[in-house]
């Protein structure tokens, strides 16, 4: 609701593109290019740089495939509707400041990572992101600088919305009164299919954990002789911070996976840890800092690859699960018994509802063809062998009150939401300073 339409991190590399440097040197169809920063907007204590718009404008130009020259109208336009967004972000800032509405340091560090390894799978693997950050003289550290402040005022901004639509229900009467006023233009119903998994994942031998534990051995071996832990990151280890000399920065608990936690906290500054294992591989660990209840670390991971034997094990492995449901026993009981998901497995592998059009194709034509509680055959991706099921299947169509009540009704909240939230923020706004300068 309150965001832009690029993403953070796919914003700052749009950012960097050809096109912005181009734009950045041709003037703007209304400010100077002799202003070369000053402020825009004051909400209370918050402020809006022109900068700060600028840069905003230049990237959802890019998204949107604007040209400065022939889109001008367009782009003022988008300048304005991108100002507004902003303004409201900060009423939303401000408002969470007076409520003492707080975000933990973890949630901050947990939705930086899950937004890196976002793109790191976009660009195939941690590799090529960091060649693609290297080409802009960037670290993964300092990309993560660059944005930890701007991810944690949108989750505050986030956190206050939500603490304002919390308690917000919808009635049977304003279901129908929504459906009669906006039948006619609602999307029509995708065809979807409520899915479950069993996961096994290839797992590396008793060959590969000793080769890899022989050689996380040898570096700990350097290191407790005196060797600078830095320089044998940079060396030798296998994990994207080895550029940084294995530095992972500030984190509180609850941020990394609880092996290599319980071993980084129990560090005194300066000491190394025995090597840790964690389902990364084998790490050594040396706390440099604490801060409150944050720590500063440096780690050298050593990867546990799977090879060919690995991957037939565990095909192996699927192909006699699979085996065995067709032969009667029950799918959810042998996901909760063997499937390595751990965020499903407990609940017999579902994943909730998909629409058949935005699944990817390694498993879409799969799914296309079974039927309700049928099994398909074992399915490769790059996190192991799945076996899928169906656990129902949702027609396409035109949306009607008998058939498809819950969707109707989910739009027709979702639109009350939507409604009483703006004007809350409306209100909002009118209560607070809020000084534009356009010109100055």
């Amino acid at each position: 609701m309150l965001k832009s339409n690029v993403s953070l991190l796919n914003r700052f590399f749009i950012g960097l593109s050809v096109f912005c440097l181009v734009w950045l040197s041709s003037s703007y169809p209304v400010h100077s290019q002799q202003v070369l920063d000053r402020i825009l907007a004051i909400i209370d204590e918050e402020i809006i740089l022109l900068s700060d718009l600028n840069e905003a404008l230049q990237q959802a130009a890019v998204q949107l495939e604007l040209n400065p020259q022939n889109d001008r109208e367009k782009i003022e336009q988008l300048r304005t509707e991108l100002l507004n967004r902003m303004i409201d972000e900060k009423v939303l800032l401000v408002k969470a400041t007076e409520d003492t509405i707080e975000v933990k340091d973890n949630e901050v560090e947990q939705t930086l990572e899950n937004r890196i390894q976002q793109m790191i799978d976009q660009y195939g693997s941690e590799e090529a992101f960091n060649k693609e950050l290297l080409r802009y003289g960037l670290t993964l550290k300092d990309l993560k600088k660059r944005y930890r402040d701007e991810i944690r005022n949108e989750l505050l901004a986030e956190r206050v919305m939500q603490l304002k639509i919390a308690d917000i229900d919808i009635s049977r009467r304003e279901v129908e009164e929504f459906y009669a006023t906006y039948k006619d233009s609602l999307p029509e119903q995708q065809e979807a299919v409520r899915i479950a998994h069993l996961l096994l994942e290839a797992k590396p031998g008793d060959d590969v954990k000793r080769e890899a534990l022989g050689r996380i051995q040898d570096i700990l071996n350097e290191s407790k002789a005196g060797a600078d832990f830095a320089k044998l990151a940079e060396q030798y280890s296998e994990g994207p911070s080895a550029s940084v000399g294995g530095d992972l920065g500030f984190f509180g608990p609850g941020t990394m996976v609880p092996e290599f936690e319980r071993a980084a906290f129990a560090l005194d500054v300066g000491e190394v840890s025995q090597i840790v294992e964690t389902q990364f591989g084998y790490h050594i660990i040396k706390l440099e800092e604490k801060r409150g209840n944050e720590i500063r670390v440096r780690h050298i991971l050593i990867k546990m690859e799977t090879g060919l034997e690995d991957e037939e094990r565990a095909k192996e492995d699927i192909e006699n699960l699979k085996a065995r449901i067709d032969q009667g026993e029950d799918f959810g009981a042998l996901v909760r018994e063997y499937s390595e998901d751990p965020t499903t497995a407990p609940k017999g592998g579902e994943l909730g509802w998909f629409y058949v059009a935005q699944i990817p194709p390694l498993f879409k034509t799969e799914i296309e063809s079974l039927d309700v509680d049928q099994v398909s055959a074992p399915i490769k991706s790059d996190f192991g062998y799945h076996l899928i099921t169906i656990l129902e299947r949702r027609e396409g169509g035109t949306l009607s009150l008998e058939n498809d009540w819950d969707a109707i009704k989910g739009l027709a909240k979702q639109y009350k939401v939507q409604d009483q939230f703006q004007t809350w923020l409306r209100n909002l706004r009118e209560k607070m300073y809020v000084e534009v300068r356009l010109e100055d």
